[in-house]
């Protein structure tokens, strides 16, 4: 796999999490059994523009021919990534959510393995 590649899963997902965090905060915290006050509704929706502004990052990284600056993109993702996955292993220990709060940490766990995997395992591939 190469890392063009593994940019058109984290695009999915980034788009997918950003339009439901920004346009509809309270379902998508409902679907977590959580319940939102207007600061967390206004949390998420900041959440959901960052999502967005990666899948931005993401999308015109896809084409750059530069390995550079995937790279660097690559690492940008990684931090937030790490960043996500130790949020959400926080937020699903202290709040009363779900099984689907498993998913967040997964995901996140999935996106930072695979950019550790292309920046420092298997470079050559980015």
């Amino acid at each position: 796999m190469k890392l063009r590649h593994f940019y058109v899963f984290n695009l999915i997902l980034a788009m997918l999490y950003g339009v439901g965090c920004t346009l509809f905060p309270h379902q998508l915290a409902s679907l977590y059994q959580l319940t939102l006050n207007d600061a967390g509704a206004w949390a998420t929706r900041l959440v959901g523009g960052s999502f967005l502004a990666f899948s931005t990052l993401i999308w015109f990284g896809i084409r750059i021919g530069s390995l550079q600056a995937r790279r660097a993109i690559a690492f940008a993702l990684l931090v937030n990534e790490v960043i996500g996955l130790i949020a959400s292993i926080e937020i699903k220990i202290i709040a009363p959510m779900n099984t689907l709060g498993l998913i967040n940490p997964v995901l996140f766990g999935i996106l930072a393995l695979g950019h550790v995997y292309f920046l420092f395992v298997n470079p050559t591939n980015s």
